[in-house]
């Protein structure tokens, strides 16, 4: 496995640069994060040429010559155009079978690097540097189900930064709320999903954003059917904005498209006051292949609703706070509401943002470009 590299100024429009990181004799390159050392505390840039730091495993059970994984770090000068291994890799040895997947980021009040690092089932670990170089085991974050691709960052609540928490996240989008000190991570809510689709894994955020958002992208995982005659197997989701929110049920991760999708849409459609019942024919329209839709459905005592777009029926049962899709089902609904519901249609997925991305699901599947109706 090799690191590949692309570059975008607005989360839409990448461009694919040459792979960045290749495998060698310490295994093939797992996942892992990047980092920019601005204040050069590890002396491979200077303060006028920081250094882009790139924390990475390497898979050594898939060396020519099997060896344990280590967790290793690559630098880049000059944007991250070239990369030059460490030396002095790798810069947290071996610890146990299959750890991997080294998150890094600056923790302020501390005033040191953090790394979250999958170890074993049910915990990730947690290290710290002066360096980016030396790193000492702070502590052990217990977290049921937890299984590789560990993330922990900071949200404020409901926009307030005075109040804040931090979430320990896994590859599978499970997430605890709670604090982080620098040191130890203390949660305050039971393990909580994110994602309530088939195909969402393994998703990272970026720290330092210019606008302060916490921006995600997660990797849409299929068996690769969704790409028939393609050079490449498997996508990415959209970004999407991560916001914390208190709710009924506590506080609560919210996710929605950012704002930059925006400026793809070439052509908008509104329709008020479609009113449906179960002796007329469903309302039709013809639409795009390609669909940024957004509505609110207000049920009535109406059993069952279903908006099937381009032949994919997302149904929302709004007596039993159901909304279904694809064999997916999100429950817990507020029964009888009004449900608003945003809906990412490209070639080859489908994304379904409801109650303001309070629930998400993530689909891979290929449309039949002839199908053009949406239906009521």
């Amino acid at each position: 496995m090799t690191w590949g590299h692309a570059v975008s100024r607005d989360l839409v429009h990448w461009e694919e640069l040459g792979d960045a990181i290749l495998p060698d004799e310490r295994g093939t390159i797992y996942s892992g994060s990047a980092v920019v050392d601005i204040n050069n505390t590890s002396g491979l840039g200077t303060i006028e040429h920081p250094a882009i730091c790139a924390f990475y495993t390497a898979a050594g059970g898939h060396s020519y010559q099997p060896c344990p994984f280590t967790q290793c770090l690559a630098y880049s000068l000059d944007h991250g155009r070239s990369w030059t291994k460490f030396a002095g890799n790798p810069v947290v040895d071996f610890i146990a079978d299959g750890n991997r997947d080294p998150k890094v980021f600056w923790h302020e009040k501390t005033q040191r690097w953090i790394m979250v690092l999958y170890v074993r089932r049910d915990a990730f670990s947690i290290f710290s540097s002066p360096d980016l170089k030396a790193w000492q085991l702070e502590s052990e974050a217990a977290f049921p189900t937890a299984h590789e691709c560990p993330e922990l960052f900071e949200l404020s609540v409901d926009g307030n930064p005075h109040d804040t928490r931090w979430l320990l996240w896994s590859a599978s989008g499970n997430h605890l709320i709670g604090r982080f000190d620098g040191h130890t991570f203390t949660a305050e809510s039971e393990v909580l999903p994110s994602e309530w689709g088939k195909n969402c894994y393994a998703g990272q955020t970026w720290n330092n954003t210019p606008d302060g958002r916490r921006i995600f992208i997660g990797w849409m995982n299929s068996d690769g059917s969704a790409y028939p005659d393609m050079p490449f197997n498997q996508q990415m989701s959209v970004p999407r904005q991560f916001t914390l929110h208190r709710t009924e049920d506590g506080l609560r991760l919210f996710a929605w498209p950012v704002k930059e999708l925006e400026q793809l849409r070439l052509n908008r459609v509104t329709a008020s006051n479609i009113t449906l019942n179960d002796r007329q024919s469903p309302r039709e329209f013809d639409v795009a292949e390609l669909l940024d839709l957004e509505a609110t459905v207000k049920p009535g005592d109406a059993q069952v609703v279903v908006l099937e777009v381009r032949g994919v029926p997302v149904v929302y049962r709004p007596q039993e706070g159901v909304l279904e899709c694809l064999g997916s089902r999100i429950e817990g609904i507020p029964k009888g509401e009004s449900l608003p519901i945003r809906i990412l249609v490209d070639r080859t997925s489908m994304e379904v943002f409801a109650q303001r991305g309070r629930y998400v699901m993530s689909f891979c599947r290929p449309f039949d470009p002839g199908h053009r109706k949406l239906r009521l």
